[in-house]
């Protein structure tokens, strides 16, 4: 890892140790490639913290070209997230002036829990759940908000029932609504009961916000960051962040709910990229990363490796010649621990036939898997003569 990224990533960190400061103190006065740094910072999406370290606890070792940029930067993105969680938190008032129970997912959730402050955690796209009986009222409310669907009306009751969200936008603003935490194929959920009985409230922005219990919403980030393998970085400092903020009751229940939903290869590959990326995590956590699960390990290091955060050897994936949609789908079916959980996710995928299917009438069951069949095998061909980069 180059200096610049090794520097960005312990700045994304907070606290830091005081026993800490001195070297990274040294690090910061050696540091010449500010450009790159503050690139390194915005593309990884943690200006906040990093730029609020900096300053804080290294203003009178950088030039002072840098530390105005600093601020500048990290009252911009702060705002940024503020703006956002004041937007969250008109939305979920709203649903409850309509009655509908509303459970605020990541967002100002992770920010807060994670790193004290609802400023310090950029994010994009706002997360709900709702119960299944309340979808249609919520997604009416949010339509009333001038809010546009990113689906066709059509394609509503099948999303539905394989329990995706229903996408929404207006401006640069992104709802996601769902009625389950993740879509039906991936074969991993809490159960309904669970996720409203645990729910907590959390001040935020002067007002109270109904999120995941902390247990829950720790193994959902896992879960989510698996799902996507792992592709950013702020995923994998939410991660480290909550990790050694967790006290011993909150770890053990995250280690029964992991057992109970067949995840714990999900949890210790979470807790493994964080450590592989950000180093050693403290807290009660630490133990779930054992040496038993090789594959855990080759996933963690797969994720870090194509961040560009790893120079380890490592023999070449096959699946990166795969087709970039099915990619993910092939890391997710790794990173769970029972075959069964595997097969049927690869079997809904491959072999049920969808809307794009329809076409082909009767034989649809045999037109999907020969279609996506095809389609990855263009990819490997493009993938095996594209002239070398």
């Amino acid at each position: 890892m180059r200096p610049v990224e090794d520097l960005v990533l312990t700045l994304s960190r907070t606290p830091i140790p005081p026993d800490r400061i001195k070297g990274i103190r040294e690090r910061v006065e050696r540091m010449t490639a500010w450009d790159s740094f503050f690139s390194r910072a915005a593309a990884w999406e943690v200006e906040p913290v990093v730029m609020s370290n900096l300053r804080t606890h290294f203003s009178d070792s950088i030039p002072v070209f840098v530390s105005a940029q600093a601020a500048a930067r990290e009252q911009e993105a702060r705002s940024i997230a503020l703006t956002r969680t004041l937007v969250l938190v008109d939305l979920a008032n709203r649903f409850a002036g309509r009655g509908i129970d509303v459970i605020v997912l990541k967002g100002p959730a992770v920010a807060i829990d994670a790193y004290g402050d609802a400023s310090f955690r950029t994010f994009s796209d706002i997360d709900l759940l709702v119960r299944k009986h309340d979808l249609s009222l919520a997604r009416d409310l949010i339509l009333e908000l001038g809010y546009a669907r990113d689906y066709s009306p059509a394609s509503e009751p099948r999303l539905v029932s394989d329990q995706h969200a229903l996408e929404f936008s207006r401006g640069n603003v992104k709802i996601e609504l769902h009625w389950r935490l993740l879509s039906k194929h991936l074969r991993f959920d809490f159960g309904d009961d669970q996720l409203w009985d645990t729910s907590r409230k959390l001040s935020c922005a002067g007002a109270e916000l109904q999120v995941l219990g902390v247990a829950e919403l720790f193994v959902f980030l896992c879960a989510h960051g698996a799902k996507h393998e792992w592709e950013r970085v702020r995923w994998i400092c939410d991660i480290a962040q909550l990790a050694e903020r967790l006290n011993g009751d909150q770890a053990e229940q995250v280690a029964a709910i992991a057992k109970r939903a067949n995840a714990k290869r999900i949890l210790e590959l979470g807790l493994r990229v964080a450590r592989d990326v950000m180093g050693d995590i403290g807290g009660a956590l630490a133990g779930q990363v054992s040496a038993d699960d090789s594959e855990a390990a080759r996933l963690a290091a797969q994720a870090s490796r194509r961040l560009g955060l790893s120079d380890a050897e490592t023999r070449p994936d096959w699946t990166t010649r795969l087709d970039f949609r099915l990619r993910p789908l092939i890391f997710w079916a790794r990173s769970r621990e029972r075959r069964r959980d595997q097969i049927a996710t690869l079997a809904r995928v491959f072999l049920v036939p969808t809307e794009n299917d329809a076409a082909a009438g009767p034989i649809a069951w045999i037109g999907r898997p020969a279609r996506l069949a095809r389609r990855a095998f263009r990819n490997v061909l493009a993938s095996m003569t594209a002239p070398p980069k």
